[in-house]
C-alpha cells in the first residue's frame, strides 16, 4: 500500500508554515479563502481555496503536493509559499511581524462544490490580488502573526471577471 503525502505527517511534530487571505463582500457574493501551508521537512504543502464567484461556490483543496526543503522564516524580508506544481503564488514582502503585504495568483481547477474532493475540477478560476495589512490582531499564539487590511482581488471563471476591493 502506498501511503500520500498527507499521511506522512500523521502522528508528527512537524515545522509548518502558511499564508493565509481571506476577505468576503458583505453581501457574501463574492470572496476568497485561500491558504497554504508548507511541511518543508516532509516535503508536503496542502492548499485550501474556496471562493465565492457572482454567488458561486467554487472550491480547491489539496494535501498531496510537493514541498521544496527551503524554510521561511518568520523574521525573513520576502518568503514563497507558493505551489509551483498547480502554478498557485504567494509570497510575503517583509518579516511576519512586520508585514508589508501578501501576492498572491494563479489559475486552479476547482470544484463547483462547498465540499470539494481532493485535487482538480473541472471549473476553470483564475485568481491575481494582494493584501496589504494594518493592524496586527493581538492575541495570537506565540510565532502567529494575525493581521487585518485591504484585500485587492480579481478572480475569472466561466469568462467573466469578479473584482473585489475591501476588508480582509
Amino acid at each position: 500500500m502506498t501511503t500520500t503525502r498527507r499521511d506522512a505527517l500523521i502522528g508528527l511534530e512537524a515545522w509548518s508554515e502558511s499564508l493565509m487571505v481571506l476577505a468576503f463582500s458583505e453581501d457574501l457574493q463574492t470572496g476568497l479563502s485561500l491558504r497554504i501551508s508548507r511541511y518543508p521537512d516532509q516535503g508536503v504543502t496542502w492548499v485550501w481555496c474556496h471562493a465565492i464567484s457572482r454567488g458561486r461556490f467554487l472550491a480547491y483543496t489539496d494535501s498531496r503536493l510537493g514541498c521544496g526543503p527551503a524554510r521561511n522564516g518568520a523574521e525573513a524580508g520576502t518568503a514563497d509559499y507558493g505551489a509551483p506544481a498547480i502554478g498557485l503564488k504567494m509570497d510575503r514582502d517583509g518579516p511576519s511581524a512586520n508585514l508589508k503585504g501578501i501576492r498572491f495568483g494563479g489559475t486552479l481547477m476547482a470544484h463547483a462544490s462547498h465540499e470539494a474532493p481532493e485535487g482538480p475540477g473541472d471549473v476553470r478560476l483564475a485568481l491575481s490580488g494582494e493584501f496589504r495589512p494594518d493592524h496586527q490582531a493581538a492575541g495570537a499564539l506565540p510565532g502567529r502573526y494575525e493581521q487585518t487590511g485591504q484585500v485587492i482581488l480579481e478572480m475569472e471563471t466561466d469568462g467573466e471577471t469578479t473584482l473585489y476591493r475591501g476588508i480582509g
